[in-house]
């Protein structure tokens, strides 16, 4: 049975207005949708890989659009590159990250509601797909942020004519 398509449109208008709360809830939702997870509020890392590219390019070239380069999928990718973050967990290099787009302050993870959510908050900083998160709330983002980085490598590329009119596929 082929899924359906996701529609960005909502995604787009929260970003265009600088919705950004409800900009990365919508995210989340369509990630959501795109790996079939059921029942639940998180991806989990095996529902990863049921995540189009084409899905990940959409979604990532909206929030690059929207906040002029400031944040996005592709953004946070480029920062794990820079400090040569390995695809696992690797307490030292994440924490790097964290502190780099301002999930940690002084080594300590803030939450969810804690994030700056405005343009002025550190380069990367923003989508963070973890509402629920408490205390270690990047912890549970990065391992998913890694398992997505294997996907998202070709990501600068523009997708090819039929990615682009079968975005689901």
């Amino acid at each position: 049975m082929r899924p359906s398509r996701l529609d960005y449109s909502r995604l787009n208008t929260l970003l265009e207005e600088r919705s950004w709360h409800q900009a990365n809830l919508e995210t989340l939702v369509l990630l959501l949708n795109a790996s079939h997870a059921r029942g639940s509020f998180w991806i989990r890392i095996n529902e990863v890989d049921r995540i189009p590219a084409t899905t990940l390019r959409l979604i990532d070239r909206l929030w690059v659009n929207n906040s002029h380069g400031h944040f996005g999928f592709s953004v946070q990718g480029r920062i794990l590159s820079d400090l040569s973050a390995p695809e696992y967990y690797e307490p030292h290099t994440w924490g790097q990250f964290a502190d780099l787009v301002g999930w940690r302050k002084q080594g300590i993870w803030i939450d969810y509601c804690d994030l700056n959510l405005a343009l002025d908050a550190p380069t990367g900083h923003l989508p963070r797909i973890d509402p629920m998160g408490k205390h270690y709330p990047g912890i549970s983002y990065i391992w998913l942020l890694g398992a997505l980085r294997r996907k998202l490598i070709p990501i600068s590329t523009k997708p090819t004519t039929d990615e682009a009119n079968n975005p689901d596929k």
